[in-house]
């Protein structure tokens, strides 16, 4: 059977890309469009900060999936070991 199909690999981590670069796409576009009207000070602004928070977002959305993958290995390198006794 394929992985996929399993849940043996996760998609979500490339779509988190593909979402960071479609973030980031908007915000430049409503950062330009607030300079075309005038806004200069809020259009930069949402362009400088837009874009950190999108990448922080996305960043955090990927530490979730790191920290699972860590958990699992974890797991995997105590298998077969006596749990400690208290």
């Amino acid at each position: 059977m394929h992985p996929l199909l399993k849940f043996d690999k996760m998609v979500t981590p490339s779509i988190i890309q593909v979402i960071y670069f479609l973030g980031l796409i908007l915000v430049v576009v409503s950062g330009i469009w607030l300079l075309a009207e005038g806004s200069i000070v809020r259009g930069i602004l949402t362009i400088i900060f837009g874009a950190i928070m999108v990448r922080v977002n996305c960043e955090l959305l990927i530490l979730l999936f790191r920290i699972y993958d860590r958990l699992g290995e974890i797991n995997d390198s105590l298998k077969g070991r006596e749990p400690p006794a208290f």
